[in-house]
């Protein structure tokens, strides 16, 4: 089972009558703790970082005498953060990387960047530049099988400003005069 770090996770055994449940953690330096539920066959799990971690739970049916213990093995996967303006204007080549939590490469990487006039551009590398042709909002998006799949990333493409027609100013000056 693979989670995201900084979310929280439900698990949960069978709701057994007189039944006892306790749930311990093996976090693996993830930082990940359990949070209780108000139902006892239910426990919540948040985790900080990437890794592997062991959830337990011993059982005991106080009616019948007996139980056991159930376990399950968890992936951590790391976040892909996306670095780049937010805000930019239109015809201007413009960079774009995607951060990798921890260091670890990406497996099976691809971006998708869409916007207005059904411009489409995709990708599978971690940096990039984009050449947004016309204004208007474009959205980036990007997975690997190995990270948490992240929001979708906004950026806001400004038409550029008119370009001035001319310098205006003295076309001759004499040495010595200050010109404004």
């Amino acid at each position: 089972i693979d989670i995201c770090p900084r979310t929280q996770n439900l698990y949960s055994l069978p709701q057994w009558p007189t039944t006892e449940f306790n749930w311990t953690l093996n976090d693996n330096g993830t930082g990940a703790v359990l949070v209780v539920s108000n139902q006892r066959n239910e426990i919540f799990i948040d985790a900080d970082a990437p890794g592997t971690i062991e959830l337990s739970c011993q059982y005991y049916n106080t009616l019948l005498g007996c139980g056991g213990t159930a376990n399950l093995t968890i992936n951590v996967k790391s976040i892909l953060e996306y670095d780049g303006p937010s805000i930019v204007c239109q015809d201007i080549l413009t960079h774009y990387d995607l951060l990798l939590e921890f260091g670890t490469n990406p497996i099976n990487l691809t971006y998708t960047i869409d916007g207005p006039n059904g411009f489409q551009q995709t990708g599978n590398t971690t940096s990039f530049d984009v050449l947004f042709p016309t204004q208007g909002t474009y959205i980036i998006t990007a997975q690997a099988d190995n990270y948490c799949t992240m929001k979708p990333f906004e950026v806001k493409v400004l038409a550029l400003p008119s370009a001035p027609t001319a310098i205006i100013g003295n076309t001759t000056i004499c040495l010595g005069n200050n010109v404004t």
